[in-house]
């Protein structure tokens, strides 16, 4: 969000087109659901002192910040290299680009475990 406030800010016609092509078109619903999940959802919940005391709510609260973020790693890609008319989650690109970010995520999860095995995954 703060990135969309400095380019705002600025007032930069050919800095912001990048950013506007992420908010029309075919990538309205997906930059909804970036707000969403970055910024609105976890707002409403941390409100809460039930919530932020929960490992397991913190957990799903953390867990839509980082396929928020995600999503907007997408967009910053995606909307640039594509024609804004075009549906590109439903191409064989699009889904081989989400099966390939969830993979890379996985082995890093990994390897991480295996460089340090004193970091145990604690589940109840």
């Amino acid at each position: 969000w703060s990135q969309h406030m400095v380019l705002w800010y600025g007032n930069l016609p050919h800095r912001m087109a990048p950013v506007f092509d992420q908010m029309k078109g075919n990538f309205t619903d997906i930059f909804a659901v970036m707000i969403l999940t970055i910024f609105i959802l976890p707002l409403i919940a941390l409100v809460f002192k039930r919530t932020k005391l929960s490992g397991s709510a913190l957990f799903i609260v953390a867990g839509l910040v980082c396929i928020g973020v995600w999503i907007s790693r997408y967009l910053m890609i995606i909307p640039v290299f594509s024609v804004v008319s075009e549906a590109i989650i439903a191409t064989w690109s699009g889904i081989s680009l989400i099966f390939g970010g969830v993979a890379s995520a996985l082995l890093s999860l990994i390897f991480f475990l295996r460089l340090f095995p004193g970091v145990k995954v604690v589940s109840k």
